[in-house]
């Protein structure tokens, strides 16, 4: 697994909004390993897209199946799990903090009450280019990489 962090703070009239990239993984099938425990965000959403693979994920208090596609939104404090020890399964990972929706609890990207895993269907290249490309200038570090991983207006 490669984790990249977004180092300092993003000037204010950079980013409209309040809304910061924190990190993004890359987690490829040679990661099959890779350490994975319950846990929950305190401070962040955390967004995973399925780029290859299937597996399970844990939330709240039941199993879901998950497949390439598909992308998995973690509010803060959501408890939740990622069981791909069986099964290879590629993926990107990303956390926000200083969400701020007007009709949502803070750090919540969906309402606490609905399904959080959504197929992209004809949406996924689009998905997995963006993501790819957020992964590339962090890795990177290429001038300017952390104003050019925001959001900006």
């Amino acid at each position: 697994m490669k984790q990249y962090f977004v180092s300092g703070e993003i000037q204010p009239h950079l980013n409209q909004a309040n809304d910061q990239l924190v990190y993004i993984s890359k987690v490829s099938v040679a990661d099959l390993n890779h350490p994975r425990i319950l846990h929950a965000h305190h401070d962040l959403v955390e967004i995973i897209l399925i780029t290859e693979g299937c597996g399970d994920i844990f939330i709240g208090d039941r199993y879901f199946p998950i497949k390439k596609g598909d992308l998995i939104v973690f509010n803060s404090m959501v408890v939740h799990d990622e069981l791909f020890s069986s099964r290879p399964v590629s993926l990107y990972c990303l956390g926000l903090k200083q969400l701020e929706p007007t009709d949502l609890r803070l750090n919540a990207l969906i309402s606490d009450d609905i399904q959080s895993i959504f197929q992209t269907g004809h949406h996924f290249k689009l998905l997995e280019s963006w993501f790819a490309s957020a992964f590339s200038l962090l890795e990177s570090e290429v001038g300017g990489y952390e104003c050019l991983a925001q959001k900006n207006e």
